[in-house]
């Protein structure tokens, strides 16, 4: 640009190449700081949303039995990957959670008590279900009189 502000060489606006990607490089640096929080907060929902998610369904489950004057049995499947009870539904896990012990039980009767049991949660992989994503986990634990418990 000239002094009066017109253009020294019309046809001849915009940006540099090396301004480009002085630009390019300071965004993807940002994004690299940024994203890798996002899918933390990301997977810590996603943990919190399955813990509250089988407390819920363990009460379901008791209640159901209750309700049917039936015996219901949580049932987590060999996997780890999901559990469901019967007459029931069948839920799976997000985010490579798993449940253990696999295949592990819990019976409730019509009179509200259970068979009692523990389940763990956490991350697949790491050896044991319980270890968790990002040192996360959750132990639920169903006493003989029905009563569920979780803890983080």
């Amino acid at each position: 640009m000239s002094a009066t502000g017109r253009l020294a060489h019309p046809g001849q606006a915009g940006f540099t190449l090396l301004e480009a990607l002085v630009t390019m490089a300071v965004l993807a640096l940002i994004s690299g700081l940024a994203f890798p929080t996002v899918a933390q907060g990301v997977a810590a929902v996603a943990f919190q949303q399955a813990v509250a998610g089988l407390s819920a369904d363990l009460v379901m489950a008791r209640a159901q039995a209750i309700r049917n004057g039936e015996p219901t049995e949580l049932v987590v499947d060999d996997s780890g990957e999901g559990y469901g009870w019967t007459p029931g539904p069948q839920r799976g896990l997000i985010g490579g959670l798993r449940l253990s012990p696999p295949g592990g039980r819990i019976r409730f009767y019509p009179d509200g008590s259970s068979s009692g049991g523990a389940l763990g949660l956490g991350q697949a992989g790491s050896g044991q279900a319980s270890s968790g994503l990002g040192g996360r986990q959750a132990r639920f634990t169903v006493d003989l009189g029905g009563a569920v418990e979780s803890a983080r």
